[in-house]
C-alpha cells in the first residue's frame, strides 16, 4: 500500500526525462546543422568548462543547504528554484528583445 506513490513518482520521472531527452536530441540536431564542425568542438569544450566552473560553487552550496535543513533534497530544491528563476529571467529578456 505504501509503495503505490513511489511507482507514480518513478513513472513521472521517466516521463519527464523522456521528454527532456527528446527535446535535447532535437536541439542537438539543430545545433549541428547551424554550426560548422570545427567551431562546434570549441563550443562544446567551452560549454563543459562553464558547467565545471558553475558546479564548483554549486556543490558546496547544495550540501550546506541540505545540512542546514537536515534534508539531502533541500539543496537540490534550492538549486532547482535558482535554475527556474534564471530560465524565467532569460525568457523574459528574450521576449522583450523581440
Amino acid at each position: 500500500m505504501g509503495a503505490a506513490p513511489v511507482l507514480g513518482c518513478i513513472f513521472g520521472c521517466m516521463l519527464v526525462q523522456g521528454v527532456i531527452d527528446t527535446y535535447l536530441l532535437h536541439e542537438d540536431q539543430k545545433f549541428n546543422d547551424v554550426i560548422p564542425s570545427d567551431q562546434r568542438a570549441t563550443l562544446i569544450s567551452v560549454d563543459s568548462m562553464v558547467y565545471s566552473l558553475l558546479m564548483i560553487p554549486a556543490s558546496p552550496l547544495v550540501g550546506a543547504v541540505g545540512d542546514t535543513f537536515g534534508q539531502a533534497g533541500a539543496g537540490l530544491a534550492v538549486l532547482g528554484v535558482l535554475v527556474a528563476l534564471t530560465g524565467t529571467a532569460a525568457l523574459g529578456r528574450k521576449t522583450r528583445a523581440s
